[in-house]
């Protein structure tokens, strides 16, 4: 081994940030930033969980390459926390502003300049109108980039919606892959009219990505239990008093 590879692989490197160190640090930076400009925390905090929990589903059941990747995940992380900042730059156009106010901040370390314009552009488009070839920074992205940012804004839309129509929790939300279809299984999603005419909107460009019709159903809730008291907690029925 020759003197240069000696120095370069010496023991001098394990006290160097390791990878996922440094990609904790900056996901704990991304947060930080999140919250000091997303106005309606609480909101923006229950799409994430939705958002992140869908993710993973659909990485479960194998809805395709653009679930399983690593650099993806990392992506789709970040793109679920930063998503809201947009409502907090009191823009007329909160998804656009995110977008320009992100392409401002400095690389975060561990950080490539394509995995950063990535999230811009999932943040970009996590609302509003669905992105089309047309558009310019959109445009001049390669075929599957641009899938990659389709499927994780649409990832995003369908959690923004699925808060909208009542889903408060992702503990128990599901996918499930049936013969030519995949099933997302929500508790607590509203059976309405409206509540349907906004799911099909939310779920139209994870849709197309996924190249499967996406079915979204309610989860019939739990009856509740009622806990009877233990018998040595159950007040004593006196007998009536004799005249």
């Amino acid at each position: 081994e020759s003197p240069e590879a000696v120095v370069l692989n010496g023991p001098w490197k394990e006290g160097l940030p390791q990878t996922n160190q440094l990609e904790s640090a900056a996901m704990a930076r991304l947060r930080a930033t999140a919250r000091a400009i997303e106005a309606g925390h609480g909101k923006a905090a229950q799409v994430t969980r939705l958002a992140l929990r869908l993710y993973g589903e659909l990485r479960r059941v194998r809805g395709g390459k653009l679930f399983s990747g690593k650099r993806l995940q990392k992506v789709m992380r970040a793109a679920a926390r930063l998503h809201g900042i947009g409502t907090g730059l009191r823009a007329k156009s909160p998804e656009k502003a995110a977008r320009k106010f992100l392409r401002k901040l400095p690389l975060p370390v561990g950080w490539s300049e394509a995995e950063w314009d990535l999230l811009g552009m999932v943040v970009r488009y996590h609302r509003g109108a669905e992105p089309k070839a047309k558009d310019k920074a959109f445009g001049r992205l390669t075929k599957e980039e641009q899938q990659a940012v389709c499927g994780m804004a649409g990832v995003l839309r369908l959690a923004r919606v699925l808060r909208k129509c009542g889903v408060e929790s992702s503990k128990d939300l599901r996918v499930e892959r049936s013969v030519d279809a995949l099933i997302v299984r929500a508790p607590g999603l509203e059976d309405s009219e409206a509540a349907a005419a906004r799911l099909a909107a939310g779920k139209h460009l994870l849709e197309t990505v996924l190249e499967l019709p996406l079915i979204v159903q309610t989860v019939p809730g739990l009856p509740k239990i009622v806990e009877l008291p233990r018998a040595e907690e159950r007040t004593p029925i006196t007998a009536a008093a004799s005249d």
